[in-house]
């Protein structure tokens, strides 16, 4: 995931985008169903990646308590990324579901120097 964020010249993106990803597939190593598919896609004004498994079930945030080692994945995600969601694939598209998250890019420099 750093690769394709500083290949993509998105460098100041690839840790956060790293660690969201990292939070999304191991939600569904642990919750959800089938294989995990990514994918990563840039536009002119942000970058949404998007992680699908074959279960239909929308993972649901919680508050994990101080002494407990899980529970803060998608609290996390929601809080490095602009905007995040899911949405529960279409009957034609499967049975699963996607989690995502984006990031608006920066603005490119426009001024001339003319």
């Amino acid at each position: 995931m750093r690769g394709i964020f500083a290949a993509s010249g998105l460098s100041q993106l690839a840790e956060a985008a790293a660690l969201c990803a990292s939070e999304l597939v191991t939600n569904v190593h642990r919750h959800g169903k089938g294989d995990v598919r990514m994918a990563a896609t840039v536009r002119h004004d942000r970058v949404r990646v998007t992680v699908h498994d074959d279960s239909p079930e929308l993972p649901s945030p919680r508050r994990a308590a101080g002494h407990e080692t899980n529970g803060r994945g998608l609290f996390l995600v929601t809080a490095l990324s602009d905007i995040c969601g899911m949405t529960i694939d279409e009957p034609a598209e499967g049975t699963g579901k996607a989690v995502w998250f984006e990031f608006n890019l920066p603005p490119t420099n426009t001024k001339s120097t003319a």
